[in-house]
């Protein structure tokens, strides 16, 4: 009966504009395990007795997880969430990327993300789908409509040739 989710089920993003930005700069951490406090040590110790089997999954302590308040400028502010908002609240958001040095730690709409004194482009792969929030299952069933579409078009030309070869060989 304990409830264990990945970080990306108890957060929600409320400023879709932001979304990209979300969830490029968490990318791997969207599945970071959470499970209730108190059940943190059974669930390191059966992580570790698994650990043999299962690579690159964080169970996140909640133990040291507290309640903070939002910090006005930063990704937190786009997010509903009742403890997870601490992974965001370290990143400023930005408008312009002149900006982005401003802070140690900062972030574009468009995912120019400046870190360590070194400024990166987020790859589109690690946000393209998504994995955050309500909208997130409405993203995706978007994205797989226009992939059938765009195979569709692609099946109607092969078959269009297919039926001018058949006519040449005939």
């Amino acid at each position: 009966d304990v409830e264990v989710k990945p970080v990306s089920e108890y957060l929600n993003i409320n400023d879709q504009s932001y979304s990209n930005a979300i969830e490029g700069y968490l990318n791997t951490n969207r599945f970071n395990i959470i499970v209730p406090p108190k059940y943190f040590k059974d669930a390191l110790k059966t992580y570790h007795r698994h650990s043999k089997d299962i690579f690159g999954v964080t169970l996140v302590d909640t133990n040291k997880l507290e309640s903070q308040d939002i910090k006005g400028g930063t990704l937190s502010e786009f997010i509903e969430s009742s403890n997870i908002r601490m992974l965001l609240n370290r990143v400023y958001y930005v408008d312009d990327v002149l900006d982005l040095p401003n802070h140690r730690t900062a972030i574009t709409k468009d995912c120019m993300f400046y870190n360590n004194y070194g400024v990166r482009k987020i790859k589109p792969d690690v946000y393209r789908i998504k994995y955050i929030g309500k909208a997130a299952i409405e993203n995706n069933i978007k994205l797989e409509e226009k992939e059938i579409e765009r195979l569709t078009k692609e099946l109607s030309i092969i078959i269009k040739e297919k039926q001018s070869l058949t006519k040449l060989v005939n």
